[in-house]
Formats: C-alpha cells, sequence, structure tokens
C-alpha cells in the first residue's frame, strides 16, 4: 500500500516535497485502515471511483496536504477535516 500512496502523492503534484513526505506513509497506511481502507484508488481514474474510494482519496488529500511544504491553505485543511469526519461541521 505504501507504494500506491507514493504514486498517489505524485500524481497529485506534489513534486519536490514527496522526498519530504515519504518517511510518514507507513503512519499514513496504519492511519488509512485504522478508519477500514484496503486500497489506495489510482488518481487518474477519479471520475469513476465508487463512494468508498472517494472517501479513501479524501483522507489521501488530507494526509498530502498536512504533510506537503510550502504555503498551507487553510481553507482546503478546513474543508478537508470536515468531508472526512476528523471533526464535526461547524454551524
Amino acid at each position: 500500500m505504501i507504494g500506491d500512496i507514493e504514486r498517489y502523492a505524485i500524481d497529485s503534484g506534489c513534486g519536490a516535497s514527496i522526498d519530504k513526505m515519504r518517511p510518514r506513509f507507513p503512519r499514513w497506511e496504519r492511519h488509512l485502515r485504522s478508519r477500514g481502507h484496503a486500497a489506495v484508488p489510482n488518481l487518474r481514474l477519479a471520475p469513476w471511483w465508487t463512494f468508498a474510494e472517494s472517501q479513501v482519496g479524501n483522507d489521501l488529500d488530507r494526509l498530502i496536504n498536512q504533510g506537503a511544504s510550502g504555503p498551507h491553505n487553510k481553507r482546503i485543511a478546513h474543508e478537508l477535516r470536515n468531508l472526512t469526519g476528523i471533526r464535526p461541521y461547524k454551524v
């Protein structure tokens, strides 16, 4: 699964920061498995993902956003935490 996480991160456009994120991949794999995800979907097939694959993609997007070097987009991070159920929506 770690190879799939790396492929997903590269396809998502991480570029140079992939080397800084690579040590986190085992922890990310444990996190995904603890949430019931058994596989990482292919990002290039995103338009045809099932609901379960979309959930994995959202979790990975959140992890990548938190782990990426460079400017951190707080609005996107906030929306991804809501979307993945890490915290409840604020009313």
